[in-house]
């Protein structure tokens, strides 16, 4: 007689289990995920109804991958060298280990099938995974990358040329006008809003052939805008 394998435990059920969190927490979480979309992992640590480890621990346990703090983390540049900052955004990953033709990428939940063949196939390298929360992945790419970095890349002038034909009506070219003038909006908007963060008293862009770098200068002794 052939005995069936049991299926995995959702996440949600593992933490019941684990007594982390209360059934009427995992109740409400569930509503808000269908409605805001976001993984219940981040819904339940916005809510507060568990911390960030406590649920990465289950989650690791969970799916057999290893988890990282990004932040006692050092990427070198040659890895960042290696892989483009487009796929690092477009993904929601960020790479943190280089070993032969080998990439540690950090993700915040298990990738399907599909997206590590698509991953594998882009940057032509096997790829080994380990978790970490969005929060800190976007928080990587943003120190690594730069700020404005999924910005940049939708801009770019390759990435144009990869989405559009060469023959184009006019009211498509306007289309890609607007799209690209929003963009660079968008890119001018972060970096006042992280000069903002960061209490910086003077921006400096400093434009290069094939990358753009911008320098805050920070006065230690100035009071944060009210």
């Amino acid at each position: 007689m052939t005995r069936s394998c049991p299926e995995p435990q959702l996440i949600g059920q593992l933490l019941l289990r684990e007594g982390l969190i209360r059934l009427e927490a995992l109740e409400k979480a569930l509503l808000e995920q269908e409605k805001s979309g976001l993984p219940l992992g981040e819904v339940l640590i916005k809510s507060g109804d568990i911390t960030q480890e406590a649920f990465y621990e289950v989650l690791s346990r969970q799916t057999g991958l290893a988890y990282v703090r990004l932040k006692d983390l050092t990427v070198t540049p040659a890895i960042l060298a290696e892989i483009p900052a487009k796929f690092a955004c477009h993904y929601a990953f960020m790479p943190v280990g280089m070993e032969d033709s080998t990439v540690t990428v950090a993700v915040p939940r298990l990738l399907d099938i599909q997206t590590q063949d698509d991953i594998r196939l882009l940057l032509k390298k096997n790829i080994k995974m380990v978790l970490a929360s969005p929060k800190e992945i976007a928080e990587a790419i943003k120190t690594y990358y730069g700020v404005g970095a999924q910005t940049m890349e939708k801009i770019s002038p390759q990435l144009a040329q990869e989405k559009f034909t060469s023959v184009q009506s006019q009211e498509t070219q306007d289309l890609v006008a607007s799209s690209e003038d929003a963009s660079i909006i968008q890119f001018v908007n972060q970096i006042l809003l992280q000069a903002y963060h960061d209490r910086a008293t003077d921006i400096h862009i400093e434009p290069y052939e094939n990358e753009l770098a911008v320098r805050y200068r920070i006065d230690q002794g100035q009071n944060r805008p009210g």
